[in-house]
């Protein structure tokens, strides 16, 4: 038997509103933030091409170098199939090099080259440079709200998220 609709007072009418304007909010800033041309102008800025499953990679291999490709699958909830290729792109373009586990003579690490922390820092410049440029008109106190609360949200949204 399907339930009644619960009757809401003003109050919760005003908090529910709110809680779908901040989900309306997100979700445009998600659809902006990926999509594909807005990708490639960072990437143009950058002086790169790489697509974004390549970066993704290479932010993880940066995080937590040197890893093991078995734990980078988990890390990025891939199979290994998958991010082995990746990977292997990865280094026939000098972004990425395997060396020896010193706690198991049969497994390798992976970090990233000089290249490829070079490639990363430009990417991430011009990231910040591009938030620079979209928070221009922002009052400082605005700038750091939004720094603040959009770090509370993800720290929760982490916390609820295996």
């Amino acid at each position: 038997m399907p339930r009644a609709a619960p009757v809401l007072t003003g109050r919760d009418v005003a908090e529910a509103d709110v809680l779908v304007d901040v989900e309306h909010a997100l979700t445009r800033m998600m659809r902006q933030a990926t999509r594909p041309a807005f990708y490639r102008a960072l990437m143009a800025a950058a002086g790169t091409a790489l697509d974004r499953a390549e970066y993704g990679v290479m932010l993880r291999i940066a995080e937590s170098a040197p890893v093991r490709l078995t734990d980078l699958a988990d890390v990025l909830g891939v199979d290994i199939s998958t991010v082995s290729r990746q990977v292997r792109e990865l280094e026939r373009n000098g972004l990425v090099e395997r060396s020896g586990d010193p706690d198991d003579q049969r497994a390798r690490r992976l970090r990233l080259t000089s290249e490829g922390q070079s490639v990363l820092t430009r990417v991430r410049a011009a990231r910040q440079e591009n938030m620079r440029r979209l928070l221009a008109g922002w009052s400082r106190e605005d700038q750091i709200r939004l720094a603040r609360l959009v770090g509370r949200l993800a720290d929760e949204m982490e916390a609820v998220t295996p």
